[in-house]
């Protein structure tokens, strides 16, 4: 404690020192000064404790001050020091924190060189280098190194050995970083948590980390992600790296937990940060309240809540829901990341591996979210979708894991995963019938750990696992025990339950045996579970007296509602509209005129109040944006919508931005959601999307044609002379391939044409058998999309049999359309659309597709049109090659059925 007569330099410097004393949240073995705190003091008194440190005529603070003459005098440095007054403070305008770390060591003068240098709190990382003694001596004070060395040497050792107590990091990024292990971190309220042994001491919770609890003190906690800032309360996972656990694994573990990140899944862990401290690795995340494993059987947390009323009434299956939503996801990594982030490059799919009940946490709001990706794998997509990589188990268990992982000849897919979330929903099931018990009672009525333990063969004494081997067939199958604990269930509903809640438990337990099932190939996949759960429960639990908000629109008079049902399933899985700066969930409601109208159709949105519904005239258009492989560079939507206008001394429409007719998806599968309202709202049904790695088109150049690319207005290249000029932009680039069949007549948003028909279009119907809903392959390329209407005069060309005897041959990936016969026809045509007129004017446009299909057949049967600024062009050759065999044997399949329909239907009959 500093005497009254005591140096301002020493004064200050005890003050300092006594911050972390009077707070407990930040004294510890290596108690840290916060930045703020220590602002706070300098400022006190408008600056008086500042002036009087830099002003002290204390001897040795007069000497320091001489050593500096002939550069200005700290005291001239006080805006600089402690901020320009009437602005905010901050540590890049600030040199607080270092003013405090040297008062500290007793000589506060030395600041005048870091200041004459600009150095700030900012800069103070720099000197936590190897060779930070040395850059002190030689580039701060070098006069005074070399006048007294030693000293020299001391007073840059003191400043190097207290400096990670005042340069504490702040933490905004999950980015990760090296740290050395003096660095110190402001962490605060920290302890181990773990199982206790009978000594006190808490044991890890995994052979190679431990976990701990904590807070970051408010000053460093400065996370930009919106999905962290509000989180206070946090867990650390600690890897220590010991001679069998590779570093490698621990890579692994951050690169999976860094990619399943970019998803931002609410039922997926946030990384909040990533860093190394020391020899150890540290995974920080929001805190839990604890894994499901104990929230179903301690009852301490509570879960007895979420039992009350029918089976199916339980919030949990929602929980549940998106967990399985969550392992989706995974599953289909290289689509759902590039549906929400348009920077991912990467075709990847994702396995989990260890998926069980301790590695799914319960947050304090109640959402459950899946954690522990230290066994996840990521790879591109190939022909299978399996890998043949050993799962490391390092202090795993294979309780929840299938019978597969016991031959080391299977590889291991997706379907391993869904194996252990059946395991998931069985335990979940027990609980929401039985409680507690159905999980942990050990004697009459058991629960489920009792009967799924098993006397086994050494070297183990129990087997927990869910299924075992027959002894008769060599076989793996599905316990007894568990088959009679499933039968069972039924017998524990209290109250007895209704016929619905019987028959939604009987629905249940079949889809638990399918994901149990112990032949891998007749699992479903996550899609198919979830939508399966979600059907039984809609229909367990739908009432007509309690309808949803979209079930209670009343349907104004003159109106037909356009699929009604499929567009309150996307509502509710979560669709938003988003308009200017707003953003808000809505259920969507799509309306027609009744009788001879001609293409108007009125989309309305309703959340909390019933809005003005938007009209949409014959000429609007919808932008497609998640179907392009080359996305927008910002976080945009996923569909919007644009209506094209006459403007007067133009060629062609201007096309309008309509502004509320924004939409993204954040529930179900976000890409079928999306394809679902593309398909209604153009009048396609459109097949999954493949992925293309390359596009090679060979056009012909006629003199017409090169007329016509030659007058054609907005073309990619900009190249009025070039007789092809989209071309350029479309070959060599990725893209996504697609297959449409247009709806019959009277489906679709926009209806068929009522007003008679032109006489020019009825004499080309006349050429045709019959008229029969056009068929196209359709390509996502660049910002354009290429549509390949299904006709006689262009076939698949076959590959040459030395391509399909060798694996290794490229070309066995690519996939060729050519003229049908070249002696009649040596071309065929296809339809490019390109990015329209649009206003406001966006960074980079995208192509628009028509909402009326009679709009998008004049376009086809003009040869393209200035008004929607796309192109028509004779192709000889178009080549695709495809990313995986798979995709393109599927692709073919596909086009094969189309086809094939499109000719029966074309002669008048229907398959």
């Amino acid at each position: 404690m500093s005497d009254s007569k005591d140096p301002a330099c020493v004064k200050a410097r005890e003050a300092i020192r006594a911050i972390p004393r009077k707070s407990p949240l930040i004294e510890g073995p290596k108690p840290f000064f916060p930045w703020d705190r220590l602002l706070k003091y300098f400022k006190e008194n408008n600056g008086q404790h500042l002036r009087d440190v830099l002003e002290c005529p204390c001897d040795r603070c007069a000497r320091d001050a001489q050593l500096f003459g002939d550069i200005t005098k700290s005291i001239e440095y006080v805006d600089q020091i402690i901020g320009v007054p009437d602005t905010r403070p901050d540590w890049d305008r600030t040199s607080i924190s270092l003013l405090a770390l040297l008062t500290n060591i007793g000589r506060p003068q030395f600041i005048t060189p870091f200041l004459h240098k600009k150095r700030n709190d900012n800069h103070l990382e720099v000197f936590t280098g190897p060779n930070a003694v040395k850059t002190l001596q030689e580039e701060y004070w070098p006069e005074y190194t070399r006048d007294q060395a030693e000293g020299s040497a001391a007073l840059a050792e003191d400043f190097v050995e207290w400096l990670p107590r005042f340069a504490i990091p702040r933490l905004d990024s999950p980015q990760y970083v090296a740290w050395g292990a003096d660095r110190v971190l402001p962490f605060i309220k920290q302890e181990e948590i773990g199982s206790q042994s009978e000594s006190g001491h808490i044991r890890p919770e995994g052979g190679h980390s431990r976990v701990f609890v904590f807070e970051i003190y408010h000053e460093y906690r400065k996370f930009r992600d919106p999905g962290v800032t509000g989180v206070t309360k946090f867990a650390r996972k600690q890897i220590t790296v010991r001679g069998d656990l590779p570093p490698l694994l621990i890579c692994l573990e951050k690169k999976a937990l860094s990619r399943v990140t970019t998803l931002s899944h609410p039922h997926i862990i946030k990384l909040v940060k990533v860093y190394k401290l020391g020899e150890d690795y540290n995974l920080v995340f929001p805190r839990a309240k604890t894994n499901l494993d104990k929230y179903l059987r301690n009852p301490d947390f509570e879960a007895d809540n979420w039992r009350q009323g029918p089976l199916e009434q339980s919030p949990l299956w929602n929980q549940l829901y998106g967990i399985t939503e969550a392992v989706g996801a995974i599953h289909s990594f290289g689509e759902e990341a590039k549906a929400r982030n348009a920077s991912e490059k990467e075709e990847l799919i994702g396995f989990h591996f260890d998926i069980k009940d301790a590695n799914i946490l319960v947050m304090d709001d109640g959402t459950w979210v899946i954690t522990d990706f230290g066994q996840a794998i990521f790879k591109d997509v190939e022909r299978d979708g399996t890998t043949t990589r050993v799962l490391n188990n390092q202090g795993g268990t294979d309780s929840y894991a299938p019978p597969e992982l016991n031959d080391s000849k299977e590889k291991l897919g997706r379907s391993y995963d869904i194996f252990s979330l059946g395991c998931i929903y069985l335990e979940v099931l027990a609980f929401i019938v039985r409680g507690h018990e159905g999980l942990t009672k050990p004697s009459e009525s058991r629960g489920l750990d009792a009967v799924r333990r098993t006397p086994a063969q050494p070297p183990r004494r129990e087997d927990h696992r869910f299924y075992t081997k027959d002894h008769d067939s060599g076989t793996w199958k599905i316990k007894g025990e568990i088959e009679a604990f499933m039968r069972s269930l039924a017998e524990h509903i209290d109250p007895p339950g209704s016929p619905r809640t019987r028959q939604f438990l009987a629905q249940v337990i079949s889809l638990i045996r399918r994901m149990l099932s112990p032949a891998a190939s007749d699992r479903p996949e996550a899609q198919e579970v979830c939508s399966l759960l979600k059907s039984h429960l809609e229909e367990a639990t739908f009432d007509p007296d309690q309808r949803p908000a979209y079930q209670k629109f009343s349907l104004p008079a003159g109106k037909i509602e356009i699929e009604k049902s499929a567009f309150a399933e996307m509502s509710e899985s979560g669709l938003h509209r988003r308009d200017g700066q707003s953003d808000e969930k809505v259920h969507l409601h799509v309306l027609r005129e009744e009788g001879e109208s001609y293409g108007t159709i009125e989309m309305l949105n309703i959340n909390k109040d019933l809005r003005e519904p938007h009209t949409l005239y014959p000429r609007a258009a919808l932008i497609p944006f998640f179907s392009f492989p080359e996305k927008p560079a910002y976080n945009g939507p996923a569909v919007s919508f644009v209506q094209g206008t006459p403007v007067k001394q133009e060629t062609g429409l201007v096309f309008i931005k309509i502004q509320g007719l924004d939409y993204y998806f954040t529930g179900g599968n976000l890409v079928e959601q999306a394809q679902k309202m593309q398909s209604i709202m153009t009048g396609q049904r459109l097949s999954r999307k493949f992925a293309i790695d390359d596009v090679e088109l060979t056009p012909i150049q006629d003199n017409a044609l090169k007329k016509v690319f030659k007058s054609t207005v907005g073309v990619l290249s900009g190249q009025k002379n070039d007789p092809t000029p989209h071309l350029p932009s479309l070959n060599g680039k990725k893209a996504n391939a697609q297959l449409w069949k247009e709806y019959e007549s009277s489906d679709g948003a926009i209806p068929r044409a009522k007003k008679p028909i032109p006489k020019e279009r009825r004499e080309r119907a006349k050429q045709a058998d019959k008229e029969a809903p056009p068929c196209r392959v359709v390509l996502y390329c660049g910002h354009s999309i290429l549509l390949l209407r299904i006709v006689q005069n262009e076939k698949i060309k076959k590959l040459p049999p030395e391509c399909k005897s060798n694996a290794l041959d490229v070309k066995r990936l690519v996939l060729e359309f050519t003229p049908t016969d070249k002696s009649k026809d040596e071309s065929f045509m296809a339809l490019i659309l390109h990015p329209p007129t649009v206003k406001p004017a966006t960074e980079n446009g995208y192509a628009a597709i028509p909402l009326s299909r009679d709009w998008l057949q004049e376009l086809e049967e003009n040869k393209g049109s200035a008004e929607l600024n796309c192109t028509a062009q004779e192709f000889s050759s178009i080549k695709l090659k495809f990313r995986s065999l798979e995709d393109k044997e599927a692709f073919r399949n596909e086009y094969d059925h189309v086809k094939k329909d499109w000719r029966a239907r074309r002669h008048g009959h229907v398959p």
